[in-house]
């Protein structure tokens, strides 16, 4: 049954008694994984101070990041269609977009620091023993606006506003 709460435009669904127990035990989100990911997500393209980073990948290259993702992973389902399918099955590899001598337009390759940068933000980051703390952004993610903004060089959303975590990250 659909309820539409008077104050707000929010829809809401009850959920009959016998299943409730089972929603109040799922965590909706982990918020204390998530908040230090994205923090360390802008630790890796050049948070605190993107100017001075070698890390830094300016918004003008995610749309070439985006393409050669495309070309790499597009296909591996039998289909050329724009849409990568399973983006586990794609071994992206960054280093296919660095600068060479050859390469004539600077501004459609990155440099090796944005290389390891790359591989950062898509591959999981784990714990000190070894624990997944977070799984990494899926290959074409990078597409949506808000992840232009995450990796804008500053440490992103909630980790901004607490001083706790940036420290942790600032002095890592």
């Amino acid at each position: 049954m659909l309820n539409r709460r008077p104050s707000s435009n929010a829809v809401c669904i009850e959920i009959p008694r016998r299943f409730r127990w089972n929603f109040r035990r799922l965590p909706a989100v982990d918020f204390n994984h998530l908040n230090g990911a994205q923090a360390m997500f802008g630790r890796f393209v050049g948070a605190p101070d993107p100017t001075t980073s070698p890390f830094f990948i300016p918004a003008s290259l995610w749309p070439v990041i985006s393409q050669e993702i495309l070309k790499q992973c597009d296909g591996l389902d039998g289909v050329m269609d724009g849409i990568i399918t399973d983006p586990d099955l794609c071994n992206f590899r960054p280093e296919a977009l660095l600068c060479t001598a050859q390469t004539t337009n600077q501004s459609s390759c990155v440099t090796a620091p944005q290389v390891e940068a790359l591989r950062n933000i898509y591959q999981p980051i784990f714990g000190t023993h070894g624990q997944l703390l977070y799984p990494g952004y899926d290959l074409r993610a990078e597409s949506s606006g808000q992840f232009v903004q995450m990796f804008s060089g500053q440490i992103f959303s909630i980790a901004s506003v607490s001083p706790n975590i940036r420290q942790v990250i600032s002095r890592s």
